[in-house]
């Protein structure tokens, strides 16, 4: 099984703009390879838009457990992870996005750290 695809995962389980947008990724597996958000949209779809590839691409990753990256540095774009190098380098990327945003949340909402870490502990624990 690729590293991009977790134990258990099925084609049949993919909305046709699922499989569409999967079946254009597996040209572009690994940072190397990575493709642009609006090129991708356009493989697919024939009046494509980014905002739909956006939610198909989050519906893979969240509700598939499809292991898509992002790059917003050359090569910029989406790919699938290829290996672990990947995997740590996006996920080191996406979480120093998170720290960023609610950094910026606790100072627009006057919330505390500590307690905003404990709101997010119970969202994360409640989407689980």
């Amino acid at each position: 099984m690729p590293i991009w695809l977790p134990l258990g995962w099925s084609l049949d389980r993919l909305s046709a703009d699922e499989r569409a947008v999967y079946a254009a990724l597996l040209d572009h597996v690994g940072l190397a390879r990575a493709i642009k958000q609006r090129d991708l949209a356009a493989r697919v779809w024939p009046r494509p838009t980014t905002r739909r590839l956006q939610l198909v691409l989050k519906s893979l990753t969240e509700d598939h457990g499809v292991a898509i990256g992002t790059s917003c540095r050359e090569p910029m774009g989406v790919y699938l992870i290829e290996c672990e190098e990947d995997l740590k380098l996006y996920t080191k990327n996406l979480f120093a996005r998170a720290m960023s945003g609610l950094r910026r949340y606790s100072r627009l909402t006057n919330v505390h750290g500590a307690e905003l870490a404990g709101q997010v502990r119970l969202a994360i624990w409640n989407d689980s």
